[in-house]
């Protein structure tokens, strides 16, 4: 306490130092009671002073005042749902395991509704009322977009058991759609649809509690409680079973809403931040699995070149490793849903195709491909997954947005790409020439070009395709690396991505396309032929390539192959199409693609001359 006409004390100098907190968090009175002196003013002041001293005081006490409901923009309820499934409920008494199941919905405003009686059911709430099944309803709420706030999905409970949890509304978003099969049936649920928060004075409701009473899908035949009956033809519409059937007056299930009124929490210091976590043995929980798996988006998003980014990958997928055990390991999504990179070598085959709506956040419900980039969320099942943006990852357009799922242990079979990517006009079976694998690897050049520059093209796409015929035959087939060597996608073999080629031929390739500066190579490997083509994209550089082997006897001697440049039975013929070949290299060298692109022309003459004369 200070004393009348004393001297200021330090708790009166907290009066005017005190900057008050906006009307969102205002301090109780008990708060400021307990901060301020509650003697302000000296009588041996003037009346001005005491009067000004009043308003002061007077202003503190206002300012301190709760929020009206009416004026907040979001509430959150505690919501209890509870069930009533009884004698009285159904007077022919309750069936053996009744429950009710899985409560799914969304708050949303009013330019969508779910469901609603007199309707015709979607087919998320078929499977809801049918099966209890929750997922092509979930994926109905995230189709309504904007129009929805939030997915709610809670556990069900027994006949007579409760569930409670919390649900926010906001001022654009007040209205709860929610519903739970009446387990077992044919297709009977309970819930609500488009109920609001909002009062007729629009302002938010302090309690609110709803009966709840059975309704008839119109999708499933049946008058028992029991699966498995015969789909309604034609389909009806949703209407109520209260005094129907199995059915009495007296409601199934309750839901009752209470709203809450938090307390500003007190101040509390910033706590330092969280250092990653970037090895795989510190994973311990849920908390420590999130910052593992940031800090390897971190590192993909910071790499700065190809060979960065693959040799990252390659890493990803050693199980001796800091980023891979057990069921820990990394699977890499496109925004398009794509599967660019899978870690765990038993599921690689899951690698360019789409897993789009198969993959959700566990407490939103939404698929995890809507996440923003920086935001992350724990899976549905089990996992986390974290949305970045890079710009070195092959095959794809810079500054492209990227989903990074860690600790994921169940691997969705996907779903082929609708393709949008032409075939090559010459077929890989069809290659038995070197003009025609010049051709098909043109074709593939143009197809990476299309994918790298049209927005529409999930970059995967192009890796399945190419994958595949016409575009794969035998040991017909594209390969694509990086300006150092390192294999960016390999359409033979899954297993040689990401590392540097130990292909002597390649190695040939890569040191003429790059130290040499050659646009375009051929190279005769053994009996094999290999052509492939610089690509510079979006100032990148890419390597795209392929070989054929000939048929035996297609060269005179019956052995190797004819190189670029000629080669044939008369190992003399050869030898002076070769030097040939060199002279003109010598005597170019200011144009040497132009004298690259000539002696690939007369190494196909040379070896077609070759074969008339066999």
């Amino acid at each position: 306490m200070c004393r009348i006409g004393g001297t200021i004390s330090p708790e009166m100098t907290l009066l005017k130092f005190y900057k008050l907190p906006g009307p969102s968090v205002p301090l109780r009175r008990d708060d400021i009671r307990a901060r301020m002196c509650t003697c302000l003013l000296r009588l041996s002041r003037s009346s001005a002073q005491a009067a000004t001293g009043l308003l002061l005081l007077l202003a503190v006490v206002l300012g301190a005042q709760p929020e009206p409901a009416h004026a907040q923009t979001t509430a959150t309820y505690t919501v209890t749902f509870e069930g009533n499934w009884n004698t009285d409920s159904t007077p022919g008494g309750v069936v053996g395991g009744a429950h009710f199941t899985t409560l799914i919905g969304a708050v949303h405003n009013s330019d969508v509704s779910f469901w609603a009686p007199g309707g015709t059911a979607t087919a998320g709430v078929e499977g809801v009322a049918e099966l209890g099944a929750t997922g092509t309803f979930r994926l109905e709420i995230t189709a309504a977009g904007a129009n929805v706030k939030s997915t709610v999905q809670e556990s069900g409970t027994g006949a007579t058991g409760t569930s409670t949890f919390e649900v926010e509304f906001s001022r654009t978003h007040p209205l709860l759609t929610l519903l739970s099969m009446i387990g077992p049936s044919p297709d009977w649920f309970v819930g609500v649809s488009g109920l609001s928060m909002l009062d007729g004075s629009d302002a938010w409701r302090s309690s609110h509690t709803v009966d709840l009473f059975p309704y008839d899908a119109g999708t499933e035949d049946g008058e028992e409680f029991s699966l498995n009956n015969t789909a309604t033809s034609p389909r009806g519409t949703i209407t109520s079973l209260g005094g129907q059937g199995k059915f009495s007056d007296t409601r199934m299930a309750r839901l009752s809403f209470t709203l809450k009124t938090p307390l500003p929490p007190p101040p509390t210091p910033p706590s330092p931040p969280e250092e990653e976590i970037c090895v795989v043995s510190e994973v311990t929980d849920d908390r420590s699995l999130s910052r593992f798996v940031e800090c390897a988006a971190e590192n993909i998003e910071d790499s700065v070149t190809f060979e960065e980014t693959l040799s990252l990958l390659d890493e990803f997928r050693n199980d001796e490793g800091d980023w891979n055990d057990g069921s820990t390991y990394f699977v890499l999504l496109t925004k398009g849903g794509g599967v660019y990179f899978h870690a765990h070598a038993p599921d690689r085959e899951a690698e360019d195709r789409r897993w789009s709506g198969t993959v959700f956040c566990d407490e939103e419900g939404g698929d995890v491909l809507n996440l923003q980039a920086g935001d992350g969320c724990a899976i549905e099942g089990g996992g986390y997954a974290h949305s970045f943006s890079a710009s070195h990852v092959p095959l794809t357009r810079a500054g492209d947005e990227f989903v990074l799922l860690g600790g994921f242990d169940e691997t969705p079979e996907g779903e082929p790409f609708t393709e949008m990517i032409d075939g090559p006009s010459t077929e890989a079976g069809n290659v038995d020439t070197e003009e025609d694998l010049m051709k098909f690897v043109g074709e593939a050049v143009k197809a990476l070009r299309k994918t790298v520059g049209d927005p529409l093209i999930d970059p995967v796409q192009l890796r399945g395709v190419l994958r595949q015929e016409p575009w794969r035959e035998g040991e017909v087939y594209v390969y694509i690396m990086d300006e150092t060597g390192r294999v960016i996608f390999d359409g033979g073999d899954r297993s040689k991505e990401q590392k540097l080629t130990d292909d002597s031929g390649r190695e040939y390739v890569v040191g003429e396309l790059i130290a040499e500066g050659e646009e375009e190579v051929g190279h005769v490997e053994g009996d094999f032929w290999i052509y492939a083509e610089k690509v510079e994209e979006d100032s990148r550089i890419y390597i795209v390539g392929s070989g054929y082997q000939p048929e035996p006897g297609e060269s005179g001697d019956g052995g190797g192959g004819c190189a670029v440049g000629g080669s044939g039975s008369d190992g003399t013929f050869g030898l002076s199409l070769i030097a040939l070949a060199l002279l003109l290299i010598v005597l170019l060298k200011d144009t040497r693609r132009q004298a690259r692109r000539i002696e690939l022309r007369r190494g196909v003459v040379a070896c077609n001359r070759l074969r008339e004369t066999e």
